[in-house]
């Protein structure tokens, strides 16, 4: 059993800003559950799942009494921020953002990443789409 208080911290920032790497170390060196609201947000495909079932399924994911989450969705943001006990923002300037998006996309798009759900990163969708 751990010693620790049951920490609730939302993590938010830009695309690339390092939010789930953050999240993810945070909740190692914690010994509590890492939330990625990506991998509840996107289904196969690319699709973007229900808006109430996107809701349900932050809310179960933010049961337990000790969690980091990351991520930016405006439809469940008032919900993880009155959860938190802490919030973290990531707030690089655009050049940043950036490199780190054009770096971190070439990479997942080389390596074929598999990412939530079986979805794999296009550099056309990226950097070619509306």
């Amino acid at each position: 059993m751990s010693n620790t208080p049951p920490y609730r911290i939302a993590i938010i920032g830009a695309t690339v800003s390092g939010k789930s790497t953050l999240a993810s170390n945070l909740a190692i060196a914690l010994d509590i559950t890492h939330v990625a609201l990506d991998a509840l947000f996107w289904g196969p495909n690319w699709t973007k799942v229900d808006p109430e079932v996107f809701l349900a399924e932050t809310k179960a994911a933010l049961q337990p009494d000790g969690w980091v989450v990351d991520g930016n969705y405006t439809a469940i943001r008032e919900f993880v921020s009155g959860k938190a006990d802490t919030l973290v923002w990531m707030n690089y300037p655009l050049w940043i953002v950036l490199k780190q998006l054009f770096a971190r996309t070439i990479q997942r798009t080389v390596r074929k990443e598999v990412l939530w759900n079986g979805n794999v990163e296009d550099w056309q969708e990226h950097f070619l789409s509306k």
